[in-house]
């Protein structure tokens, strides 16, 4: 959803300035009559014997563009660019892999989708994020995918996980592979701080903590030297739709009501949950003195952040020992909380080298791909329901305890929606409730193996602890 920083990024949730909803779509539905496929040619080798072995067909030589929010803008993610394409180029040596990286987030990939389409130079393959998806498949700007799953084994659908296709199903149709997740809004938190504070780090308490359990553990968790923070306990989160929203569902809200006719963050719940990241900001003295104080620096104790933050984490400070952890229960909330997504690959309608382009996005999201770079180098959830069952991210969890269980926390979590709309329609039909089909799609864990959401609660309930 967002770069591979400690901040968060958050789904983009409001339209791009000067970039309305109906001038998107008009602009999608204009481009997306370009298209075409890759030719394949033969070639024979000169003067070769009646009796020889016919030769091989030779594919063209092909050039794709791949756009993304993500970039190698740390070790990491240089890492995993730089890895996969040369993967992918060394197993097609007749393709070569461009990356278009858009700074600006999740938006500015929305607009690069629409003045690509329009302008009639497609890019081929994107990362999409939930926040614009829907508004991409209406415009008929993504290319169907069923045809090139039915023809690619291991990327039936069945292998991702279920929340995936909460984003990316529309009239029967699918239009994204589940990739990133499901990733959600966590606490991380300095294991050690927690122990010198006389803090319980283990999820026994943070998987089950109250917001006044929060802030008492904040207090104690500010270090004082000279009468400044030296170390803070948490810096407040910005305010704005999206880190709101976790901490609107802690505190037992909703954003919509079931009809989603209305919103329903102006009531007690949804002003508590406000109050709260006020307060974080201009009452409670949490706040780190030293400029650029940081969770991975230690200049914090605690951060708002995201569960795929593990790999950046480690890179920045191999030594720290975190923990991850829903978000606090509000006073009318019933347990802990966060949001969750799942973001896809997907490719362009009017791409014109649309099987290469497949070659690549099912190269990228196969297991043993997954399991080299997201397990191996971000230690973050891959969107393939067996990935946690792998040797390689059971080493990961092995080496870093503070990742165990996070591959099912996004049962604990709400979906967020889409841009403009939190829900999900099929032309008009209110999809199923995504929240009462993905209980199950993780691995299973001692104590959580047989619980399911509560009816009504999407993904927001969860176990007392992790088990």
């Amino acid at each position: 959803m967002g770069s591979e920083t400690t901040s968060l990024p958050g789904p983009a949730l409001a339209p791009q300035a000067g970039l309305t909803r109906r001038r998107y779509l008009g602009l999608g539905r204009d481009a997306a009559t370009a298209g075409g496929v890759l030719a394949l040619t033969a070639a024979c080798a000169p003067g070769a014997p009646k009796d020889a072995p016919a030769a091989s067909q030779a594919k063209a030589p092909a050039t794709i563009e791949h756009v993304d929010w993500w970039g190698p803008t740390t070790p990491v993610l240089t890492t995993y660019f730089e890895g996969i394409k040369k993967e992918f180029q060394e197993k097609n040596p007749h393709v070569t892999v461009n990356y278009s990286f858009v700074q600006g987030g999740t938006g500015a990939v929305r607009e690069k989708w629409v003045v690509n389409t329009a302008g009639g130079t497609p890019h081929d393959t994107s990362q999409v994020s939930v926040a614009f998806i829907r508004d991409l498949m209406e415009g008929g700007m993504t290319e169907p995918l069923d045809p090139y799953i039915a023809k690619t084994p291991h990327m039936a659908l069945g292998n991702f996980v279920d929340s995936g296709m909460f984003y990316n199903t529309y009239h029967g149709k699918h239009y994204g592979i589940p990739y990133d997740g499901p990733a959600m809004n966590v606490i991380g938190y300095n294991v050690q701080h927690f122990r010198e504070a006389g803090l319980d780090p283990s999820p026994r308490f943070t998987w089950s903590w109250t917001v006044e359990q929060f802030l008492d553990a904040a207090a104690r968790l500010v270090k004082k030297e000279g009468g400044r923070n030296a170390r803070g306990a948490i810096a407040a989160p910005g305010i704005n739709t999206a880190n709101l929203l976790p901490w609107l569902y802690a505190h037992g809200g909703d954003f919509y009501n079931k009809d989603y006719t209305k919103t329903l963050v102006n009531d007690q719940k949804g002003r508590q949950a406000l109050q709260l990241l006020v307060d974080l900001h201009h009452r409670h003295k949490f706040q780190a003195d030293a400029d650029g104080a940081t969770l991975e620096g230690e200049g914090y104790a605690m951060a708002f952040t995201g569960s795929w933050t593990a790999g950046t984490l480690l890179d920045k400070n191999p030594g720290l020992q975190f923990g991850f952890a829903p978000i606090p229960k509000g006073p009318l909330g019933t347990t802990p909380s966060s949001q969750t997504w799942t973001n896809q690959w997907s490719m362009v309608k009017a791409g014109k080298h649309k099987d290469t382009s497949w070659e690549w996005l099912s190269f990228v999201n196969a297991a043993p791909v997954q399991e080299r770079y997201f397990a191996g180098v971000m230690k973050r959830v891959s969107g393939r329901k067996d990935f946690c069952r792998s040797a390689a991210w059971r080493n990961v969890v092995k080496d870093f305890p503070a990742l165990d269980g996070i591959d099912g926390a996004d049962e604990q979590a709400v979906p967020v929606g889409q841009d403009d709309a939190h829900h999900h329609r099929d032309g008009g039909r209110l999809e199923e409730d995504p929240g009462q089909r993905v209980g199950r799609e993780r691995c299973p864990r001692p104590g959580r193996a047989d619980r399911q959401p509560a009816p009504g609660r999407q993904l927001a309930e969860i176990a007392a602890g992790p088990g």
